[in-house]
């Protein structure tokens, strides 16, 4: 089966894998991985190196998961249908009763290589996997805590002293308190003892806190090798796959295109359903999904939430097809500030000109949110000649403010700068409007 695949390899081309999920899209290792569980825990005694007999637990982990194979000379390339994998291995940990075992998978490898028959037919591939593990038992614990107030010191030399004190004991026979430490088990390290300042604490100075926080019983770093083999009659290899290309910017602020075209061989697909998720889900994806158009062409709008900090996204298109699934997968740094906030300042005038009297009104808003409630003083270059009948004014429930002015009798023409200021969460904001101001209103003969 699969002449071409073995004669894509004899001829120079190169086979290789990748992790990916059930449906063949591709999962970044650079992520933390969801492959490993600890599956059953049973007590069993072990002697230790020290002659010792202790009652641990022995732990099976299984990892599994889905590899898709790739072949290709540069000219031609072939994908496999997903490839599901497992692997179950036992440990030795202490994890008693009320603790939590959790494994992280920190980096994952596979080799395949193909057995091609003398008639140039696939008959089996062999994948050999590399999973390296960080494998903690741990359990939730609260830590009582007596502090004061931070106090001043002289500055002085910082002397390196020996611990004096114990470290409430976790498996003994593990971590003995005393005699000779287990082998290759790592001595204490040296702390740093602060001299403290010459005065006395008192009562009311000092407070009890309690920290939750995980406790770490016990903690394994491994490597698991393994390698799985699967006949020709349980793969489905495509070599005429259809390409997914995708183009998404280095950095998404706030709103981005996201464009793509799909391709099957070198033809354009039109009328498929192209599929974005985005992890960690931080972006908001319009349409979702997107139809490619008769060049196989799509394009959607990626949406960052007001006030996200920056986070590394990973953005993947895939479409699922009768020939397949195509994806692919980029990268981009999503983010998006809160919008400023701003106050508006308007005065009713003639020509900008005041007389006499008029009436300024204004609105606060952040972004595209009105601020109900806010305070806003008003004040004038010249207080003499400037009143306001409503000082400071208060935002309605729409954000607007309103505020009358009046100006003394026999006021010559003269320019004044009026300035309306808010202060919203600890920002302080101003607008202020230059305006022609008079009163000399003349009496009727």
């Amino acid at each position: 089966m699969f002449p071409e695949i073995c004669e894509i390899l004899s001829n120079g081309g190169t086979i290789t894998c990748f992790l990916t999920d059930a449906d063949g899209v591709p999962v970044d290792t650079d992520a933390p991985l969801d492959l490993c569980e600890a599956v059953r825990r049973v007590t069993i005694p072990v002697t230790l190196p020290n002659g010792v007999v202790a009652d641990l637990q022995q732990v099976t982990l299984r990892k599994s998961g889905f590899v898709v194979l790739e072949v290709t000379d540069g000219e031609t390339t072939c994908l496999s249908e997903p490839i599901s994998f497992c692997s179950v291995e036992n440990i030795i940990l202490c994890a008693p009763d009320g603790t939590d075992i959790v494994c992280e998978v920190t980096d994952f490898s596979c080799s395949p290589c193909v057995s091609c028959n003398t008639e140039g037919f696939v008959q089996s591939i062999d994948i050999f996997f590399r999973i390296c593990q960080n494998v903690q038992v741990v359990a939730d614990v609260t830590v009582e805590l007596t502090t004061r107030l931070c106090q001043p010191r002289q500055a002085f030399d910082v002397p390196l002293c020996p611990r004096n004190a114990a470290i409430p004991p976790q498996c003994p026979v593990l971590f003995p308190e005393s005699g000779e430490m287990p082998e290759d088990i790592a001595p204490e390290l040296p702390t740093i003892s602060l001299p403290a300042p010459d005065r006395v604490v008192n009562q009311e100075e000092l407070e009890t806190i309690c920290v939750n926080t995980s406790k770490v019983y016990d903690w394994l770093v491994l490597t698991n090798d393994f390698e799985i083999n699967r006949l020709a009659d349980d793969l489905i290899f495509n070599c005429t796959p259809c390409e997914m290309r995708l183009f998404v910017p280095a950095v998404t602020l706030c709103e981005r295109i996201y464009s793509g075209k799909l391709l099957c061989g070198e033809d354009p697909v039109a009328g498929a359903a192209v599929n974005i998720i985005a992890d960690p889900p931080i972006l908001e994806i319009d349409p979702d999904p997107v139809i490619t158009d008769e060049f196989g062409n799509f394009e959607v709008l990626a949406s960052v939430a007001s006030g996200t900090d920056d986070t590394m996204v990973t953005v993947t298109a895939f479409a699922e097809l009768p020939e397949g699934l195509a994806s692919k997968s980029l990268n981009t740094m999503a983010f998006c500030p809160e919008p400023p906030c701003s106050i508006d300042l308007f005065i009713e005038g003639q020509e900008d000109l005041i007389s006499c009297s008029s009436f300024l009104s204004g609105r606060v808003r952040c972004g595209n949110t009105v601020i109900e409630g806010a305070t806003v003083d008003l004040e004038s270059s010249n207080p003499a000649i400037i009143m306001f009948d409503s000082t400071p004014a208060t935002t309605g429930s729409h954000g607007n403010y309103f505020a009358g002015i009046s100006i003394p009798e026999d006021t010559p023409v003269q320019e004044v700068t009026i300035t309306a200021t808010t202060t919203i969460d600890g920002e302080t904001i101003s607008a202020s409007v230059d305006i022609t101001v008079e009163c000399n209103e003349t009496p009727c003969p």
